[in-house]
């Protein structure tokens, strides 16, 4: 029988022995001198950065307009160097929390698990199936679980350019949220796809906004549930296992997920991703003085109980049909 995790998640033990950690007196001294440490990397509006802003404008704006051929490349040069300081600053905020916070509560769920923060998740090719324009993906919080099946988490933007006079001229948002992914044999030939519905119709004709619909070797496979089939298509290049895959457990589960946010899911021979449409990246690195203070790892523990626990236990019960 395939070995479930997702009790991991919401382990009673594990709350107590996260919170008895914290709550020790060694343990307290260290992340207050740990706090301290991040708070020298936040960005102030101190009379020195004041200062420098005010250079750069006092100095930069005349030469521009007086000596262009000195003003342009001084003033680059100064904002680069400016940007750069930030984001120094920022990398050594986000391995601070990441060292120090998220990952020792990652570890008391499952040992092993891996973060590597600026990293997006492996083989992204699936998504071009998923979206009628993906041109540019991006994210962070690239997790790898300590699980025997290594499941992938990542947050996730895609985007794609807007056209205006033969020119791409901005990026509009097709997708903010999370990735759930996972490398397991599925049995499957070709692949399955659930895409969520729009509410509205054209005509009598489903509508998908930035997901792509049907298209070129599936069939769309309909369910005996009224109120799936109502907010979820399925697209298949197999129907049979599609229909074997659908039992009402499954269906059961995508169906309680429409009140939360919308979900899809790409499942081929080799993978299963679910796509979790949060609008929202999980686990940012804190940025102010006042986010610093409120870290914990109690808190963190909670958000990913609170964030993460559910994402996980549906790919959990997915990937125990395989």
């Amino acid at each position: 029988m395939m070995k479930t995790y997702r009790n991991n998640f919401t382990s009673f033990e594990t709350s107590i022995k996260i919170n008895s950690l914290e709550n020790s007196a060694q343990m307290q001294k260290r992340l207050d001198i740990i706090k301290s440490g991040m708070k020298d990397h936040v960005f102030k509006s101190s009379p020195k950065n004041l200062l420098i802003l005010a250079l750069i404008v006092l100095v930069g704006f005349p030469l521009l307009i007086l000596l262009p051929p000195v003003g342009i490349p001084l003033s680059v040069f100064a904002l680069l160097t400016f940007i750069k300081k930030l984001n120094k600053k920022k990398k050594m905020l986000t391995k601070a929390y990441i060292e120090n916070f998220l990952q020792p509560v990652l570890d008391q769920i499952l040992e092993d698990t891996k973060i590597n923060y600026y990293k997006l998740i492996d083989d992204m090719d699936f998504l071009a199936l998923m979206f009628n324009h993906a041109q540019i993906y991006k994210g962070e919080c690239n997790i790898v679980f300590g699980d025997e099946y290594k499941t992938e988490f990542s947050n996730l933007n895609v985007m794609h350019y807007r056209e205006q006079k033969g020119e791409n001229v901005a990026t509009d948002d097709d997708f903010i949220g999370q990735v759930l992914r996972v490398k397991i044999p599925t049995k499957i030939k070709g692949h399955h796809r659930i895409i969520p519905k729009d509410k509205k119709k054209i005509r009598g004709k489903n509508l998908y906004g930035p997901y792509r619909g049907l298209y070129k070797d599936e069939i769309e496979v309909p369910t005996e549930s009224i109120k799936f089939n109502k907010s979820y298509s399925i697209f298949s290049t197999d129907e049979f296992y599609a229909k074997l895959f659908l039992d009402p457990k499954i269906i059961d589960i995508f169906t309680n997920w429409i009140d939360k946010m919308k979900i899809s899911l790409y499942m081929d021979e080799n993978s299963i991703s679910i796509l979790y449409q949060s609008d929202k990246y999980l686990f940012p690195a804190p940025i102010t003085e006042e986010e610093i203070d409120d870290l914990s790892l109690a808190g963190e523990y909670e958000k990913v109980r609170d964030q993460l626990a559910d994402f996980y236990s549906l790919i959990d019960i997915i990937r125990e049909k395989f």
